[in-house]
């Protein structure tokens, strides 16, 4: 018998017992019951989201300026081991070097950002867990420059 509503979840539920009665045909019918427990095995699971808390950046801002924060969701951190594993992002494609990603933060790492060229900037990163094996998810940005006034230049 297959169950096309069975979810097995480690984090959610670490076994089920199910109860099998077997009934022959004979007369009278005899029966038979068993209780079984199954274990759920846990298995690493790929992150499952990316967020970034705060995606603007001020026009002519300096190097090392905050841009925001990375937060990974990890299915494995939500079960009966509570937080357990962590996760290291990495930029995979970094408005040609403009940005860069230092440990969860996301930084500028070029002095040349200008409004007047680009109004925001697209990043990608690539975060991967710590689990066995180690599982990643690719996440896209929008980084958004911020306008400020400047001097007439002539």
């Amino acid at each position: 018998y297959a169950s096309p509503t069975a979810t097995l979840n480690y984090e959610k539920q670490q076994n089920w017992t199910i109860t099998i009665v077997s009934t022959d045909n004979g007369s009278p019918p005899l029966s038979i019951q068993n209780t079984f427990v199954i274990y759920v095995e846990d298995v690493n699971e790929v992150i499952s989201n990316i967020s970034l808390t705060g995606d603007k950046v001020r026009e002519n801002s300096p190097v090392n300026t905050v841009v925001g924060q990375l937060r990974t969701i990890d299915p494995d951190n939500f079960g009966p081991k509570g937080v357990w594993q962590n996760s290291s992002c990495a930029a995979t494609s970094n408005a040609g070097g403009i940005f860069a990603v230092h440990s969860d933060i996301i930084k500028v790492a070029q002095a040349s950002i200008d409004y007047e060229m680009n109004t925001s900037f697209t990043m990608s990163v690539r975060c991967t867990d710590d689990g066995h094996p180690p599982l990643s998810r690719l996440w896209t940005f929008i980084l958004h420059v911020v306008n400020v006034n400047e001097p007439p230049t002539s």
